[in-house]
């Protein structure tokens, strides 16, 4: 193994180059394959190692011949690290079922963007009842799994260029976003008043939380003098066991961050008995299941004679409450926990778009006032 510097024709230092250097066991003639070239050292000298020890255990790919199907598990494993479980098992499923059968045998370096973008469009070809083969939700996750680990084998040296770069998607059409009004709000919560899960309410329809946030809550992420909410873990289903488990982060980086209450909640709070260390739980002080959350909500929705809406809609409401009453987005953002105040706007762009309309009529009426006279 080497790292050899590579420089442009000034001289100029441009990267570093980690190469293999091995005997090829059947011919016994000496080969050399380039690793890949990095921006500093210390990421080839990385490099180097983790394709030694490749080697040593072999684990050593050999460029010309390995598959797609190879190349995914072996990007598959890097994200066990990095995403949680339920993403892994997510992004497992759609290499098993729909990745593998079609691309699987394919070689890496034989991939090319026209193979690709067929099998996009394949999946997505209706029959004869208008139904795509594969749903375009499911088309784009293929899409991350398939881009992400040819990306990767572009920084491995493995191919030269990502064949998914330039493909076309299907369009996926946003699900219709119904909220509540003021009203609506006020109703729902007095019939969810003397529910056992009246906090969890009260924190994803006033302060926009997940449903998994909410039921993450504990009683030390609650800072009773300054009012304010530190969300730093979510509960969810764990998609191969089916067990209620708690996860120590939220769903994004964003995701962690400090919310402050309404006054509501915070009295919703003083008045909620303490059974263990989360706030919403069992009686034995354990998670809620999230799916319980749902058809809890469908029965209080009737209670309450308020218009039948999804429990991630309670969320959009107050976002949608927010929006309406002058909050700008960079704040509506930072409550919701969006990456990005972009996201914030993409996905109440209808809702802006209004008050756009709403400002640019104001300004009008404003310019329309007539002087007032004064009396001389």
């Amino acid at each position: 193994m080497s790292v050899k510097r590579r420089k442009n024709r000034n001289g100029r230092v441009i990267g570093w180059q980690a190469v293999l250097k091995r005997t090829d066991p059947v011919t016994g003639k000496k080969v050399e394959r380039v690793i890949g070239t990095y921006p500093t050292k210390r990421e080839a000298d990385a490099a180097e190692r983790e394709a030694v020890r490749d080697f040593e255990q072999g684990r050593h790919i050999d460029p010309s011949t390995v598959t797609v199907a190879e190349w995914i598990k072996r990007w598959l494993a890097t994200k066990e690290s990095t995403v949680s479980k339920n993403t892994v098992l997510d992004y497992e499923s759609a290499f098993r079922l729909h990745i593998n059968p079609v691309l699987g045998d394919v070689r890496m370096q034989a991939l090319t963007t026209t193979t690709v973008q067929d099998t996009y469009d394949a999946w997505s070809r209706k029959d004869e009842n208008g139904n795509p083969k594969l749903h375009p939700r499911m088309v784009h996750r293929c899409h991350l799994v398939l881009n992400q680990a040819c990306a990767m084998s572009v920084r491995m040296g493995i191919i030269h260029a990502n064949p998914c770069a330039d493909v076309e998607l299907p369009r996926m059409e946003r699900q219709e976003m119904r909220v509540w009004d003021a009203h609506e709000v006020r109703a729902f919560l007095e019939a969810a008043d003397e529910h056992s899960y009246r906090i969890a309410w009260y924190l994803m329809v006033l302060e926009g939380l997940r449903r998994g946030e909410a039921l993450g809550v504990r009683w030390r992420d609650y800072n009773r003098d300054a009012g304010v909410l530190h969300l730093v873990q979510s509960v969810t289903v764990d998609k191969e066991s089916g067990a209620t488990v708690v996860l120590p982060r939220t769903k994004t980086s964003a995701g962690s961050r400090t919310v402050r209450l309404t006054e509501r909640t915070k009295a919703a709070l003083e008045t909620t008995a303490r059974k263990g260390d989360l706030i919403t739980c069992t009686d034995a002080g354990g998670p809620i299941n999230p799916n319980n959350i749902s058809r809890a909500f469908k029965m209080l929705v009737l209670r309450a004679g308020v218009q039948e809406i999804r429990v991630h809609d309670m969320r959009h409401t107050a976002a949608s409450l927010l929006l309406r009453a002058g909050v700008g987005h960079k704040i509506v953002q930072e409550r919701l926990g969006h990456a990005s105040s972009q996201t914030t706007m993409d996905i109440y762009a209808h809702l802006i778009g209004d008050m756009q309309q709403s400002a640019a009529m104001a300004m009008d009426a404003l310019l329309d006032e007539k002087k007032p006279r004064t009396d001389e």
